[in-house]
């Protein structure tokens, strides 16, 4: 029985690049809150005022605010 030929190992692999996903950004001045629900990030009143005034100045409903507090969306 012939063994096979091995390829060249340029052939044999697949490379792996990593992706730095968004929930990888945490806490920057564009994305103040992050995923992790027990971050206190979510309790900073700091952080919660200016999107309580979005929601007084009918920017943002009161939905939107809560995911935004919760780290669902930008």
């Amino acid at each position: 029985m012939d063994t096979p030929a091995i390829h060249p190992y340029g052939d044999n692999f697949i490379p792996v690049i990593p992706i730095e996903q968004e929930t990888d950004i945490r806490h920057s001045g564009a994305y103040p809150f992050c995923t992790d629900p027990s971050c206190l990030c979510h309790e900073d009143q700091s952080l919660i005022a200016p999107v309580s005034s979005e929601v007084a100045d009918g920017l943002l409903t009161p939905s939107e605010a809560l995911r935004i507090v919760k780290g669902e969306m930008p």
